[in-house]
């Protein structure tokens, strides 16, 4: 089965407005599954967080301090096989070739779905971004052709999501 779904491409100043969660991480899993009424096929895609740089909807419940708990981002599509059957729904907003991997560096806006208890994306593949040789590119082809993104130094990236934010990065001084 295929589904075509349509997204807005916001500019990275919407999406930071916009995001519940931006994270900047690294990918540990990606696993497809049914949902919970069997109707359809999700992938949830596992993000163990280097930083946060947005939070308004709690990702830490705990008093103590300790390390950031991964955090699950769901979208629509993928393949799984039950009973012996393969079941596959393509997206095309989120081709096959272009989808996470286990090891990514990530930049994602993110917003909070509590009756999943997952993230979402704010702007399916839109608000996905991948690290690769010190840059940050969009997660997929069609996303960049329609954000017009072209690859950013990293630094330079998440120094514009915290003057969006209204503060300015402070990298610790070199030694």
């Amino acid at each position: 089965m295929s589904m075509s779904i349509d997204f807005s491409a916001f500019p990275v100043e919407q999406l930071v407005k916009t995001a519940d969660v931006i994270v900047h991480g690294r990918v540990r899993t990606v696993r497809s599954h049914l949902t919970a009424d069997e109707s359809n096929v999700v992938t949830d895609v596992t993000i163990d967080p280097t930083r946060l740089l947005k939070q308004t909807t709690p990702v830490v419940s705990r008093a103590q301090p300790g390390a950031t708990a991964l955090l699950i981002v769901r979208h629509a599509g993928g393949t799984v096989v039950e009973q012996g059957m393969k079941i596959s729904i393509g997206v095309s907003a989120f081709p096959s070739s272009e989808e996470f991997s286990a090891g990514d560096e990530v930049v994602c806006f993110l917003v909070y779905d509590s009756s999943q208890g997952v993230f979402e994306l704010v702007d399916g593949p839109n608000a996905a971004f991948r690290v690769r040789q010190g840059s940050v590119h969009a997660l997929t082809k069609e996303a960049g052709f329609r954000l017009k993104h072209e690859p950013t130094p990293v630094a330079a990236f998440l120094a514009s999501i915290d003057q969006s934010l209204g503060r300015e990065r402070r990298d610790p001084p070199a030694r």
